[in-house]
């Protein structure tokens, strides 16, 4: 898989399908170019105008025009010789190849003259160490340097990783590593841009790498929790290496892979993606299933089944931007306060990450004044999180501060209230009419009296009949003397009550009457 940000578009080689996929940055396919039987390892032109793709069973390199999608020209390779991987690099066009008697080797392929020609055999110093076709990298800043590897298992083969100058159009070999310092193998690797490094992944050890292009020795590396299989870098640094978990047993889960996104020179990713079989797309990374595009906007990860002849695209956007932490946020208030008085709120917004620069909180109070919320402006944080403020709540009742932390690059926003009872000033409600007897079937009338309030000036009053269900007779606003009356029929024993729901600054109230009725006459 290789990206082309000037057209943007992928190319996916499919080596069964004789063919390679050109999808847009959407994964969506736009066109495919036929006729390329074991299509496969592909390289870019510098200006992204022609794709060259190895067709190993076909002993040719072909060119391919990115914007018709045709190809344009084919390179024999030479007799018995078997392309599988491409790179560009000291103004020639290597490839890694299997030769007829088993083994590999590096050739060039020169087109800058009149007539294209071949150069077989260039990995001379190395011969006898590649069992297979290694695999090529190279870098735009170190235009001669070309990184080849063997990916192969050290319990089958020696893995191999060897660097060449190229910069004479000559491979001068540099320096190698085998089996010892590849420590269980090489499945997959990748030169940083600037050329100065080349970082291994590592299938079963969950650390990937890092060697010094010099001299190959050890220069750190990235881990992981997946088996590795495949890495890719951005143009700016950014590290993408994945593959499939490790069961919590300790063996391989196949239902699971992960792509984990660091930072140049990071030991901890500041992303990642997951591919849970639960999400109904294929979900095994595949061997150099990664690709990003030259922008570093997005990240290309392809993925297959075990069971299923076919893969899938995944366009994973924004790669570099961290996984925001959660917050929580922890306010506290008094139980109680009296109202019109002062009251302090305290609290903090908590992560397990640490917080790297001042924020702020947004206050809203809500009350019966304000039910649809008041804003107290916004409060800043102390460097530990914490916040506080004090308030003057001029309604009564239940207050209710709600805070809220909008989040930053590393955070995600919250939310966090807390309650306090405010005192309000006592009302009185008084219902006439408890303990007297009525006779059956008389309309009775019954009278509460309401006193000062603040505002709200409405009564209500239910009746209950023994044995009946409670009832609202009347709901009603009282007359300038405080009075509301209501008339009701009786014909059994009645409980009335008169309540007064309150307001910002009066407390509810409420009285009962309990009136006997006589029988009713035989």
């Amino acid at each position: 898989m290789v990206v082309d940000g000037v057209h943007r578009r992928v190319f996916v080689s499919s080596p069964s399908g004789a063919k390679i996929i050109a999808a847009d940055y959407n994964g969506k396919v736009v066109g495919e170019i036929t006729g390329l039987p074991d299509a496969s390892g592909m390289t870019l032109s510098a200006d992204s105008a022609t794709l060259y793709a190895a067709q190993p069973a076909a002993a040719a390199i072909a060119a391919i025009d990115t914007v018709t999608l045709k190809v344009t020209a084919r390179y024999k390779t030479g007799a018995g010789t078997a392309p599988e991987n491409v790179a560009l690099a000291g103004g020639k066009l290597w490839f890694g190849y299997g030769k007829p008697e088993g083994g590999g080797d590096i050739g060039a392929l020169d087109l800058a003259g009149a007539v294209p020609s071949v150069v077989l055999n260039q990995a001379a110093e190395a011969t006898g160490r590649w069992k297979t076709a290694p695999e090529l990298a190279s870098a735009p800043a170190a235009p001669g340097l070309l990184v080849a590897g063997a990916k192969v298992s050290v319990f089958a083969q020696p893995p191999v990783l060897a660097v060449y100058d190229v910069a004479s159009g000559t491979a001068r070999h540099k320096a190698q590593l085998s089996d010892m310092h590849l420590q269980t193998g090489l499945e997959d690797f990748a030169v940083t841009p600037d050329g100065q490094k080349v970082v291994v992944t590592d299938p079963l050890r969950g650390y990937n790498r890092t060697f010094s292009i010099s001299d190959l020795s050890f220069n750190g590396g990235y881990p992981t929790s997946t088996d590795s299989n495949a890495i890719d870098i951005a143009p700016d640094g950014s590290v993408a290496v994945g593959g499939e978990f490790d069961s919590p047993s300790g063996g391989l889960d196949p239902r699971n892979s992960r792509v984990d996104v660091f930072r140049p020179g990071t030991d901890k990713a500041v992303r990642s993606f997951d591919f849970p079989e639960g999400d109904r797309q294929p979900y095994q990374l595949s061997t150099d299933g990664l690709a990003w595009a030259p922008d570093s906007s997005r990240l290309f990860a392809l993925t297959s089944h075990y069971l299923r002849d076919y893969l899938t695209l995944r366009v994973l956007n924004n790669p570099t931007l961290p996984t925001k932490a959660t917050t929580r946020i922890d306010v506290s208030v008094p139980w109680d306060a009296p109202r019109g008085k002062e009251l302090a709120v305290t609290g903090a917004v908590l992560s397990a990450r640490p917080f790297t620069e001042p924020g702020t909180v947004e206050v809203t109070r809500t009350d019966l004044g304000a039910p649809q919320g008041m804003s107290l402006g916004s409060h800043p944080l102390s460097d530990r999180g914490t916040f506080y403020f004090t308030d003057i709540p001029s309604a009564g009742g239940k207050v209710t501060y709600t805070v809220r932390y909008k989040g930053d690059a590393e955070h995600v926003w919250s939310t966090g209230s807390a309650s306090v009872e405010v005192s309000r000033t006592k009302s009185s409600l008084a219902l006439n009419g408890d303990g007297k007897i009525y006779a059956y079937g008389t309309k009775a009338t019954f009278t509460s009296h309401l006193g000062k309030t603040w505002k709200s000036r409405t009564v209500s009053v239910h009746a209950q009949p023994a044995g009946g269900v409670r009832k609202l007779v009347k709901t009603g606003t009282v007359n300038a003397r405080g009075d509301l009356s209501v008339t009701y029929q009786l014909t059994k024993n009645t409980t009335f009550t008169a309540s007064f729901a309150g307001d910002a600054r009066s407390a509810p109230a409420n009285d009962t009457s309990k009136v006997t009725t006589r029988a009713r006459p035989r």
